[in-house]
């Protein structure tokens, strides 16, 4: 099961069955299927320890910033505004739903 078990690739983009370290035989128990996606974006990340970052100017930025830690971030900024996830990993993937349930310009 899941996307990692079968997946396109292969010669000729063959559905192959990657699942119990199977790495290319066809899979004829399914059929072939397409998925039509505009972006498809992992980044795996192991930060244990949060680095702050400072940005020259950053003092004088008008708009809401801070660091994605403790639930600290208002997202009543966020409707209508382009925003600007710096990061890696779940946690931005997450903080990226987050502003897009918020309501965020894209």
């Amino acid at each position: 099961g899941g996307a990692l078990a079968h997946q396109l690739g292969g010669k000729n983009s063959q559905l192959v069955d990657l699942h119990e370290g199977n790495t290319g035989s066809k899979d004829t128990k399914r059929e072939r299927f397409r998925c039509n996606v505009s972006c498809i974006a992992m980044w795996p990340g192991a930060l244990v320890f949060p680095r702050p970052v400072h940005y020259k100017g950053e003092e004088t930025f008008g708009g809401q910033m801070d660091f994605a830690v403790e639930m600290r971030f208002d997202y009543s900024h966020v409707p209508g505004k382009n925003v600007v996830i710096h990061g890696h990993g779940a946690f931005t993937m997450e903080n990226i739903r987050t502003c897009l349930e918020n309501r965020a310009k894209h």
